[in-house]
């Protein structure tokens, strides 16, 4: 028993560390921090600053009557969180086994506005920042249309958007008759963050046509300097 607390105590101090990591200089201009995660061989991300902790290996407890995406719910602290599928979520295929049973699952913690949820996930990888110019219109397929992803990078990376996963848990606790007006907010919110989504990309583009311009009249004016150096006449004292 001992043994089993003091493991879980090592994986809390590790996840705490990992949420609570310091944005740094090296990240670059107008970067954001985000968390890689992975489902099957799919990786995605999450805005860092909207993941409370990673939590030690867990087993959601099901919540009889409660809609497909939600795994159940865990103690966190001493408080009951609710716990989202991402990959039920993303209509992904299940790994073959029932809630509630198999090995332990892997959940970060998500705060927004006050509120929390656990999301559970296959595993964490590392903290990346992303560009703005970097992340892109989700491109075609499943996923293109999907109200849970803000955009991808050129490698594939999808970012989850936090407020849909938040959205969500609220949606099933309405009537049905106040869904489909949740949902329609949905999608203009998400049209939203597209748009801006394509005006960061528009704007990275102007600031790096502007760097590659100025540095092409440094180096003119540079070029221009040593010729000017080398064909500047020799003048000298003759008897």
């Amino acid at each position: 028993m001992r043994a089993a607390s003091a493991i879980e105590a090592v994986w809390r101090e590790r996840a705490k560390r990992l949420s609570e990591r310091p944005v740094t200089a090296a990240a670059g201009h107008n970067a954001v921090p985000v968390l890689i995660l992975a489902i099957s061989k799919e990786r995605y991300a999450v805005d860092l600053p909207d993941v409370v902790e990673v939590l030690a290996p867990v087993r959601p407890t099901p919540v009889p009557g409660t809609a497909a995406v939600f795994a159940g719910v865990i103690n966190v602290h001493g408080e009951i969180r609710p716990v989202l599928d991402l990959r039920r979520l993303l209509g992904m295929p299940a790994p073959g086994m029932e809630m509630g049973s198999g090995p332990l699952a892997r959940v970060i913690l998500l705060r927004q506005h006050g509120r929390e949820l656990g999301l559970q996930i296959d595993s964490v990888e590392q903290i990346r920042w992303i560009g703005r110019g970097e992340l892109e219109r989700a491109g075609a397929g499943a996923m293109a249309s999907s109200p849970y992803i803000k955009g991808t990078t050129q490698d594939l990376l999808m970012l989850l958007s936090t407020a849909a996963l938040f959205a969500e848990m609220h949606v099933s606790e309405l009537d049905p008759a106040k869904q489909n007006q949740v949902e329609q907010s949905q999608v203009e919110q998400n049209q939203v963050e597209q748009n801006q989504v394509e005006q960061n990309q528009v704007e990275q583009n102007q600031v790096e046509q502007n760097q590659l311009e100025q540095d092409q009249l440094e180096q003119d004016q540079l070029e221009q300097d040593q010729v000017e150096q080398k064909v500047e006449p020799h003048t000298g004292v003759t008897n």
